[in-house]
Formats: structure tokens, C-alpha cells, sequence
């Protein structure tokens, strides 16, 4: 081994236990019921917080800022079902896929923001504020 390599092996450890943690808060998701979904749909007046959480999530599948500059917009994006369901497209999303412009949409996004202060408010969207961190942690 040469340094250089050494080096090149704890980045690597490092990346593999970020797509771990993706992989983890990713099946988080997947378990969330639909119950959970419809309680993070029924807020009528959400703080900024709630909002930027779930519109940094929609950022991170690919949607544009058009489709996402207001909450009953995003409510829309997460009553679809079927393929374009919210629970499906994180089963298949990959990191790859993300451009950099709606990276940085989704870092804007949740700047500034901790996982505790969303989970005051709701588990179900603490979720999605953690996946998204975790997605733009792998990034960085």
C-alpha cells in the first residue's frame, strides 16, 4: 500500500458507510404508513420548516422548482400513486440521478434546519428531512 492509496481506502469507508446510512433512513421511508403520509398532507398552514423538508425530498426526485413553489403543490406530488407514488420513486431513486441544480435547490432547502426541531413537529416528515441530509451528506 502506498499512502496514496491508504488514503483513497478511508474515502471510500467512508462514502460505503454514507450510502449505508442512506440506505437505512431510505427503509425508514418505505415504512412509513399511509396513515403518516395523510397527517403530513392534513397540514394546512405548515411551518417553513415542514414545507422546505418535504420540497428539498420532491428536489431530490427530480421535480422543478415550478412544481414546487407551493404546498398544495407538494401535497399533490404526495398524493400521487401507482408508479409515481412518494414511496415508489425513493424505492428506485438513485443518487446518480440527481442534477447539481436541484442539489443545490435541496441544500438551500434544509440550511440551517435539525432533524429534532421537525421532529417536534412530526416523525413522519423528520424522516424526509433525514433522508434528504443524508443524500446531500453523501454528496458533499
Amino acid at each position: 500500500y502506498t499512502p496514496k492509496n491508504e488514503k483513497r481506502i478511508e474515502e471510500l469507508q467512508e462514502y460505503l458507510i454514507r450510502l449505508e446510512k442512506i440506505d437505512k433512513v431510505k427503509k425508514l421511508i418505505l415504512g412509513l404508513d399511509q396513515k403518516t403520509i395523510a397527517e403530513i398532507k392534513s397540514f394546512n398552514n405548515p411551518k417553513p420548516s415542514i414545507i422546505n423538508s418535504m420540497r428539498a425530498s420532491f428536489y431530490l426526485l427530480g421535480n422543478s422548482k415550478k412544481e414546487l413553489k407551493e404546498w398544495k403543490q407538494i401535497v399533490a406530488l404526495m398524493s400521487k400513486t401507482g408508479k409515481l407514488s412518494l414511496k415508489r420513486r425513493i424505492k428506485q431513486h438513485k443518487i446518480g440521478d440527481i442534477s447539481d441544480s436541484n442539489l443545490k435547490e435541496a441544500k438551500k432547502c434544509l440550511a440551517g434546519m435539525d432533524v429534532n426541531t421537525i421532529q417536534e413537529i412530526s416523525e413522519g416528515v423528520a424522516v424526509f428531512y433525514a433522508w434528504g441530509s443524508s443524500i446531500i451528506m453523501s454528496l458533499a
